[in-house]
């Protein structure tokens, strides 16, 4: 009788533990789809994974500068947790060369270089990397933003250290430091941040794709300055400017309401006008041109 009981109590004491075991699972799991660290992060940051790759570039080509960093899901597991404190463990590098006429592609995963290959691509300048904030401080900066990991399109957050046409400037590249997420509506968004003073630049959302497909990015936040210089154009040097008329014929939309919107965005201090405006099918837009315009179009 006695070892029946001391049995049960046996029994009893497997049933919590299995319980106990259970529920830490089921948090971690919440956890970890939630983008919440559970335990170490593992990784190199960005300038980490530069200070890998240009060793291996340098003895590439001595005048080898590096012009693109980016973060990849290639080769890394589907995680949500990837790129938290500014870690991810796949990092791709672009350098160009001078004296070689030609880039190089460098491929690192787990800090240590995978894959190297010359290569011929566009290129902007070179990144002056002693004087960039780190990927660990644009996570920190991401996550005032209420920004999340992603978990479908790509997994975890994502870092790009590249020049970009940003905002309403479409003539001069900008260095920006983009992070990649999402949101707790499950839409995809980047922060965006100037990576010499880490200052936010812009916070934008994907709201969906228009009739030819492209993604329709908002922008929820930006930082152009209340006295912007083009507020004082008039609506002619404000087309001429933004190119309006090309770009209504690339993209099929109403020049006219290109340029409300356009004024709009600076009058607002957010910049997506392409967002706010019909995009017409060819066969309609041509129609609607020549109904405006005659065949002038035809010269955009």
């Amino acid at each position: 009788m006695v070892k029946g009981i001391k049995l049960k109590k046996r029994y009893k004491i497997l049933i919590l533990l299995f319980i106990l075991l259970a529920i830490v699972g089921s948090i971690s799991a919440i956890l970890l789809w939630r983008g919440i660290p559970t335990g170490k992060v593992k990784g190199t940051t960005l300038k980490q994974a530069y200070a890998i790759g240009s060793d291996t570039a340098k003895q590439w080509s001595s005048d080898a500068a590096v012009y693109k960093i980016t973060s990849t899901d290639y080769r890394d597991e589907e995680n949500s947790q990837n790129g938290m404190e500014g870690k991810r463990n796949c990092w791709t590098l672009l350098f160009n060369s001078k004296e070689k006429e030609c880039q190089y592609y460098i491929y690192i995963v787990n800090g240590k270089v995978f894959n190297k290959e010359e290569m011929h691509s566009p290129i902007y300048e070179e990144i002056d990397m002693a004087n960039i904030v780190d990927s660990s401080y644009a996570y920190s900066e991401a996550i005032k933003q209420k920004l999340l990991g992603g978990m479908e399109w790509a997994f975890g957050y994502h870092y790009i250290l590249e020049y970009s046409y940003l905002g309403q400037d479409q003539n001069t590249p900008q260095l920006i430091m983009t992070i990649r997420g999402m949101l707790s509506n499950g839409n995809e968004a980047s922060v965006i941040l100037d990576p010499y003073t880490g200052g936010l630049l812009m916070v934008t959302e994907k709201t969906g794709y228009d009739k030819s497909g492209r993604a329709i990015w908002n922008t929820m936040t930006t930082t152009l300055k209340e006295d912007d210089p083009d507020k004082k154009l008039t609506r002619e040097e404000i087309q001429q400017k933004y190119d309006v008329f090309r770009s209504a014929a690339d993209n099929l939309v109403d020049p006219e309401e290109l340029t409300d919107a356009i004024i709009k965005g600076i009058n607002e201090a957010r910049f997506s006008p392409f967002s706010e405006i019909k995009q017409y099918e060819r066969k309609e837009w041509e129609e609607q041109m020549t109904e405006k315009y005659g065949d002038q179009w035809k010269d955009w």
